[in-house]
């Protein structure tokens, strides 16, 4: 054993010498890897002895030797001197792309921002589109991005890797109202206010945030509370005062949506108890809503031409 030791050390010796004049210079980081035989993280004579081993041996595609360093099939001395021309050195394993997030698949704004995560700091870093950050082991990559589908390639020196995403149109539309009900303390819908009612319903047309308060046609706050959450906002009596006969009363809106696009609306109401425009022509397509659903007394003055 120790003669085999000191023949080996001998050979690494020789073979150091030898290799000095075909080192060569700037060697990329997959020919290290190739040379550091047993991938321990260290070229020295553990790999040497992986080469020696099997001198002569040869390399397919079907069955890899790991010892055949310059990949021309056969190992030999040639795999012998590159080995021994790293000697020492250390090489630095492959950085693995771990995550993105948002994930792969999803949606995104034009403007979003897209976090990559590695195991190590990937380096040589390049992507198809964006402008990347690198710090540490994470990259970040911002748009604006193309509205539409996106195939991201980002490479690096260890791999590749094929992200894809739908990018949204940017909304640019301000929220709209696409309802307004009053009710009373019961929960019956009212066709306009009357002093039963306890409670305004406004309806959006997508997620808000924003504020809504009742006044008087003259300006007064009524005093009412009032909550926007989500497609719905809300104005109620609770401990305020009831709405009073005769009065005309507005609700002011102020709403935003997630995108920031904002705008007011002033929803006004008849005076309350006023009773509705009449006399109203009523034809047969719509007895049946404007008299027999009618939630108010309703005199009928019937005449007709045979």
């Amino acid at each position: 054993m120790k003669k085999l030791i000191c023949s080996l050390l001998t050979l690494s010796l020789t073979l150091s010498v030898f290799a000095a004049s075909y080192a060569e210079e700037g060697t990329d980081i997959d020919a290290l890897r190739a040379a550091d035989v047993n991938a321990d993280g260290t070229i020295n004579i553990l790999d040497l002895v992986r080469v020696a081993a099997d001198l002569s041996a040869t390399s397919t595609a079907e069955q890899p030797l790991n010892s055949d360093v310059n990949g021309d099939g056969t190992v030999n001395i040639l795999d012998l001197v590159f080995v021994a021309s790293h000697l020492g050195e250390t090489v630095r394993p492959p950085v693995v792309f771990v995550s993105a997030d948002p994930e792969p698949e999803s949606e995104l704004e034009i403007d979003d921002t897209i976090v990559l995560t590695f195991d190590n700091t990937p380096e040589a870093f390049t992507t198809s589109t964006g402008i990347a950050t690198v710090i540490d082991n994470t990259v970040t990559l911002s748009g604006p991005f193309d509205p539409g589908t996106l195939v991201l390639v980002i490479t690096w020196a260890d791999g590749t890797q094929t992200l894809r995403y739908t990018v949204r149109e940017p909304d640019t539309e301000p929220p709209q109202i696409t309802n307004v009900i009053a009710m009373d303390s019961d929960g019956n819908i009212e066709p306009q206010p009357t002093q039963n009612t306890t409670r305004f319903e406004i309806t959006f047309n997508e997620p808000v945030i924003g504020q809504a308060i009742l006044f008087t046609a003259g300006g007064t706050n009524v005093g009412w509370s009032s909550e926007i959450e989500g497609n719905k906002g809300i104005v109620e009596r609770r401990y305020a005062k009831a709405l009073e006969s005769g009065f005309t009363y507005i609700i002011e809106v102020y709403a935003i949506d997630t995108a920031g696009n904002e705008i007011g609306y002033t929803v006004t109401f008849p005076p309350v108890g006023e009773p509705p425009e009449i006399p109203i022509l009523v034809d047969d397509a719509t007895f049946d809503t404007v008299v027999l659903e009618s939630e108010l007394p309703v005199v009928v003055e019937f005449y007709a031409e045979w």
